[in-house]
């Protein structure tokens, strides 16, 4: 939906995220809704909870470019580091400790905008920035709240659009169905999963058959986890909501106590 820039703000010289929504876009009222939404939605979050690790809004609306033309635009601290994919990718698979500290951050996260019903549907690892400084407790920034979603504002089918990454989707997202808080836990699930094995559960080149695999087939948990983990991962990824643990603070509880017990394991990363 759109080009981010590296920008300074005038005045303070202050090095920024500039995000920009593409010009062949603007005659998508829906779009540009979603767009302005998410920079409405992490001021939001940042005014309730100063520590929550999402990252700062500095401002957004619209700006007019060199063709007189008015873009939507979200101006965004810059976060200097590599996102969960990059470092997945540059690691192949994290330790336990470190994998539980970083989804115990994204969860963090999401205890603002669960309260206030807004859940993220969108949860992977490209979303998740590790910080270079610490935000209470968290290194990471949760960004991209782009496919959001208040549960007031949710039909049954939403618009007839499926937000989401096929390998991240919970299988209530897979079927088209109304989401709440425990469509993201289950996406934590698999972002935990991920980042212990190097990949998500389920894979395949055809993107609906991941979606069939989410409301099919059980992940291969690998048995050489410890037991507490395999019980995480099997309650955070359970089929049916009713049967996973049903709030985000729980699972945060969760995956503090396994990352409290390998401290070592995310303090030297």
């Amino acid at each position: 939906m759109a080009t981010v820039f590296r920008a300074h703000e005038k005045g303070s010289g202050e090095a920024i995220a500039l995000k920009v929504m593409h010009k062949a876009l603007l005659d998508d009222p829906d779009l540009t809704k979603k767009f302005i939404r998410e920079g409405e939605i992490l001021s939001d979050l940042r005014r309730q909870d100063p520590d929550a690790p999402v990252v700062e809004v500095k401002a957004f609306g619209t700006i007019t470019d060199r063709d007189r033309c008015e873009r939507p635009f979200i101006a965004m601290e810059l976060i200097e580091g590599d996102n969960l994919l990059q470092v997945l990718e540059k690691e192949g698979r994290l330790s336990v400790g470190r994998a539980a500290h970083y989804c115990a951050g994204v969860c963090r996260a999401l205890v603002p905008a669960h309260r206030m019903g807004i859940y993220h549907r969108d949860l992977d690892p490209q979303n998740v920035l590790v910080a270079a400084d610490v935000r209470g407790r968290f290194t990471v920034r949760l960004i991209d709240f782009g496919v959001a979603r208040h549960e007031h504002a949710l039909q049954a089918t939403m618009d007839g659009t499926i937000a989401g990454k096929p390998p991240y989707m919970s299988p209530e997202q897979c079927r088209g169905l109304r989401v709440d808080g425990r469509s993201d836990i289950y996406s934590v699930g698999i972002l935990f999963f991920a980042l212990l094995t190097g990949s998500p559960p389920f894979r395949s080149r055809n993107p609906l058959e991941v979606m069939r695999m989410h409301e099919t087939e059980e992940p291969a948990i690998p048995p050489d986890l410890p037991y507490e983990v395999q019980e995480l991962l099997f309650r955070l990824l359970a089929k049916n909501p009713d049967d996973r643990i049903q709030s985000i603070e729980a699972v945060l509880e969760m995956l503090l106590a396994i990352a409290e017990a390998r401290r070592d394991e995310w303090r030297a990363a």
